[in-house]
């Protein structure tokens, strides 16, 4: 497998997904750098697809990332929420193609996807393949680093407030409306500071009401999924994270799984394996 080099390969930014490291790659080695490498890679002088999250394998985008000093499967680990799908709803028994280990993420009738390109619009709870992001974050970025990011913990749908300064995640102007960020094939350009509308989208919105522990919790939940080097659980290792972790929140060291659950989680309803989340009031 041949290698090209960039004249610079950046390092990923803490949290940042696959598809704000590509575009970094593309905006600080040049456009005709990065054009070669995509034709070198077997890929057209453009990526045909939607490249931010959650990619499909190919060999041709495997030999891009092996160009870029990663592997696929690594990039998945690294660079996209796959720990979250396959942590919360992995197959044991078939695993994401071009990968050894993460398991293919099911639907909500427990059938495995049959793409995991497929995950950034299943169960989301908030429409299409729009990134979100968070205004105070993306200020601070450009103030620490010179150039804003996306963030993969912001793209988890159950991650609806930032985890660091719980405001509302955004997708789009305040004033006008208009998305941050195109929409189409290829990698999206980074987040940008100002709407062309002129609008300042470092500009957070007025939060009403303080965010729900319960909610706080499952947003660090979820997060905390995005680290973690084995997403393969079996029943026993679940029951224990999960134990442990109502460990924090009460004395008891010996806690049935429903119960480890409602303690995380109070005034949660678990029905036939089911639960619902009960806001608070």
């Amino acid at each position: 497998m041949s290698k090209v080099t960039l004249p610079y390969i950046p390092a990923p930014f803490e949290d940042e997904v696959l598809g704000s490291w590509l575009s970094r790659c593309a905006i600080l080695s040049g456009a005709g750098a990065w054009k070669a490498t995509l034709v070198e890679s077997g890929l057209d002088r453009k990526l045909q697809s939607p490249t931010f999250n959650l990619v499909d394998f190919s060999p041709q985008f495997d030999t891009l990332l092996h160009n870029l000093g990663t592997e696929y499967e690594q990039a998945l680990l690294d660079l996209t929420t796959a720990t979250f799908w396959c942590t919360f709803s992995g197959h044991h028994d078939i695993k994401i193609p071009g990968t050894k280990n993460m398991p293919m993420p099911t639907t909500s009738r427990g059938h495995p996807c049959s793409k995991i390109s497929g995950m950034n619009l299943s169960f989301s709870l908030r429409s299409g393949l729009k990134p979100w992001y968070c205004p105070i974050c993306i200020g601070e970025d450009f103030r620490r680093e010179g150039e804003t990011y996306w963030r993969k913990s912001h793209q988890i749908p159950t991650i609806l407030y930032c985890p660091h300064h719980w405001i509302p995640l955004q997708n789009r102007c305040p004033s006008c409306g208009a998305i941050n960020g195109r929409k189409g094939k290829g990698i999206l350009p980074t987040p940008a500071l100002r709407c062309q509308c002129g609008f300042d989208l470092r500009t957070a919105s007025k939060v009403n009401a303080p965010v729900a522990a319960s909610y706080k919790r499952l947003c660090n939940l979820s997060k905390e999924s995005l680290i973690l080097a084995n997403s393969c659980w079996s029943a026993s290792s679940l029951r224990k994270l999960i134990s442990s972790k109502a460990d924090e929140f009460t004395s008891s060291h010996s806690v049935t799984l429903p119960r480890a659950i409602q303690d995380q989680f109070p005034g949660c309803i678990i029905v036939n394996k089911k639960i619902t989340l009960a806001p608070e009031g």
